[in-house]
């Protein structure tokens, strides 16, 4: 009896496993100068989780910065746009239609929009100036990625000089919902009058991701952007946890 038994545990274990969703992770990391001079710090953390009603791509970013000891954050520290590439396995040509579903953070600032913990902060999200949006770009022109999540034009004399890959619309611009640093003060003016995002964001969307892989990413700074750092794919480290969770990373400086 106790030997059925056990092997009703181990049927039911195994085909828990075998239906459970898996999650990929890739956390892509970057500390270097801004166009401040000050030193910066960044991170993506992008999740590709599968076998659920749909696939979904969960990004979170983070203004990982540490204290700059004294001095004002200026619209240029902050995070306000960033890229990625998603490509098949098979080829490394074909992407995947991605469809936005959410985007939320925590918002500081003087209103009137919302503020608060967990606040939508993608448009059409009941936002009525700033917030992010989400693009499908031209690869074939810088930054020759795929996708894009911004919260301000990156239309203003800066490096990306396509129009499909700018952010346009009378949502996104100035540095609102930009996410910024809480170790450090923000400057008079632009920043300290907007609703800013603290720290990190969140962004989710769905699609056919099966047999994706993310092989590269960018970071956009200030409202231009004043700066950008486009990296490589990710490494594999290791693989974690119930249904198979990989966690790639890599370090930039």
């Amino acid at each position: 009896m106790r030997l059925k038994y056990l092997k009703l545990c181990v049927l039911i274990v195994g085909a828990f496993c075998l239906f459970a969703p898996t999650a990929r992770a890739d956390l892509f990391t970057w500390t270097g100068l801004s166009s401040t001079g000050h030193t910066v710090s960044l991170e993506a953390e992008m999740t590709i989780t599968e076998g659920g009603a749909t696939d979904t791509l969960t990004v979170v970013l983070r203004n990982t910065t540490e204290s700059f000891g004294g001095d004002d954050q200026e619209p240029g520290d902050v995070l306000s746009s960033f890229y990625f590439d998603i490509v098949d396995d098979a080829t490394g040509l074909v992407r995947p239609i991605l469809s936005y579903d959410e985007a939320f953070g925590d918002v500081t600032g003087p209103g009137p929009d919302p503020t608060g913990s967990d606040v939508p902060i993608m448009s059409p999200d009941d936002i009525t100036s700033g917030g992010w949006a989400f693009i499908t770009a031209d690869p074939t022109s810088f930054p020759n990625m795929g996708f894009g999540i911004g919260t301000v034009g990156n239309n203003s004399g800066g490096p990306i000089t396509d129009p499909d890959n700018q952010f346009q619309g009378s949502v996104v611009g100035n540095a609102d919902y930009s996410i910024y640093s809480s170790a450090n003060p923000l400057s008079s003016g632009v920043l300290s009058n907007n609703n800013l995002v603290m720290d990190e964001a969140t962004f989710i969307f769905t699609g056919d991701l099966d047999n994706f892989s993310i092989v590269k990413v960018g970071w956009g700074l200030g409202t231009a952007p004043d700066s950008f750092v486009p990296l490589p794919g990710a490494v594999l480290l290791g693989i974690l946890g119930l249904g198979v969770v990989g966690i790639r990373l890599r370090k930039y400086a």
